[in-house]
């Protein structure tokens, strides 16, 4: 019996040690590592936490007088802090542990003074209950509200959770970062369009879950379409993806899942040079097909251009060697140049546009073309549709 008291006694004893602070200084605890010189914010679990605390980026022991950098937030440090209603966090910061800001449900504003430090800060719990942004929402730069994000360019990554839930409606994302952590932007409902820069190679889980919001995409970066499904990245929401010129080829689950009926345009180079695209379905929704949209794409053999496609850029299926038959929806005004250029294996093309048999069509598709199929919608061919077409064939 005495030997179970004294065993309970000591664990009490022990969790009561974990939560041990060293000091407090003007009613914020802390615990002082005099190896590194550095602070972090601690907790009393007898007295929370409320109302507006600001966190200095230094401060001077009472004891020994020495300054201490405050670098981070402890473990559970404003747990159930009801009462918090707003923080200033400074830049000396650099990381926050887990449920740091845990069930803080009265936060209402996260004050900071530098986006780039921000963007470094090491979350714990994937920024959920440890970023005070996953409760507050709204976040102030030098004493303004930021909704519209701009990324300083001197930031290489954003860090995990670091935007969790916050009320953006634009960011803006440099060259100079490459990666963007999980839940970096979780949450943030105003968002309606990004742009990922070229120079992104990875974007983690969940970087743009419950972004409800976010219809557009705009994608330069070649390693975020070879990562996996779009879908998965940005959510099934976004009716559009704008495919940047750099952009050299696409992964082949890249729009694994996307709605096909939720897109309206195929962009210039979306699907150029990917050589392992055997098929393509185009929903019925979309109404214009890119400037070399799909050239290069040698493993392709058959597209289907539904009712809905107006017009065809230039180049769009350029260098499709694989390509053997196509049909040309009844919407069809305009078919620029060079569309079909060297698509060598073409023999076979159903036409229901009257605007597409008003010129040659052998310059539309080339001389290799032996069968052309003409709809039951069209009423008139014009008088040089056929001309130079020496080999065509009525089809059986």
């Amino acid at each position: 019996m005495k030997h179970r008291l004294l065993t309970t006694l000591t664990a009490a004893l022990l969790a009561l040690s974990a939560w041990a602070y060293d000091v407090k200084i003007d009613g914020i605890y802390y615990k002082l590592d005099s190896s590194t010189m550095t602070a972090s914010v601690d907790r009393n679990i007898n007295d929370k936490y409320k109302g507006d605390i600001t966190i200095p980026a230094t401060i001077t022991a009472p004891g020994d007088g020495k300054t201490y950098s405050v670098t981070s937030i402890w473990h559970e440090a404003f747990y159930n802090c009801t009462g918090l209603t707003s923080v200033t966090i400074p830049e000396s910061v650099t990381s926050i542990e887990d449920d740091a800001f845990g069930n803080c449900v009265g936060l209402k504003k996260v004050c900071i003074t530098d986006i780039a430090a921000w963007c470094g800060i090491k979350f714990g719990n994937l920024g959920q209950h440890t970023n005070p942004l996953y409760y507050a929402r709204h976040l102030y730069l030098n004493n303004e509200e930021v909704t519209e994000l701009t990324i300083p360019s001197s930031v290489t990554s954003i860090s995990v959770g670091a935007f969790i839930n916050c009320r953006l409606t634009s960011i803006t994302i440099p060259n100079s970062v490459t990666s963007i952590g999980n839940y970096a932007f979780s949450g943030c409902g105003g968002l309606t369009s990004i742009s990922i820069p070229e120079s992104v190679t990875s974007i983690g889980d969940q970087a743009f879950e419950y972004c409800r919001g976010l219809t557009s995409v705009t994608i330069n970066s070649n390693d975020v379409l070879k990562k996996g499904s779009l879908k998965k990245l940005f959510g099934e929401q976004v009716t559009t993806y704008i495919i940047g010129d750099n952009v050299t080829s696409i992964g082949s689950s890249a729009f694994s899942g996307c709605t096909p009926n939720s897109v309206t345009s195929i962009g210039s180079s979306a699907f150029s040079g990917c050589t392992g695209l055997t098929s393509v379905t185009i929903g019925n929704s979309v109404t214009s097909i890119g400037s070399s949209a799909f050239s290069s794409c040698t493993g392709l053999t058959s597209v289907d251009i539904p009712n809905s496609v107006t017009d065809i850029a230039g180049y769009a299926f350029r260098f499709c060697f694989g390509l053997t038959d196509i049909t040309i929806g009844s919407s069809v005004t305009s078919i620029n140049a060079y569309a079909f250029e060297g698509c060598t294996s073409l023999t076979s093309v159903t036409i229901n546009s009257n605007d597409v048999l008003k010129g040659s069509l052998k310059k539309l598709f080339g001389e290799q073309v032996t069968t052309y199929i003409i709809g039951d919608n069209v009423t008139s061919i014009g008088s040089s549709a056929f001309s130079g077409c020496t080999s065509v064939a009525a089809p059986a």
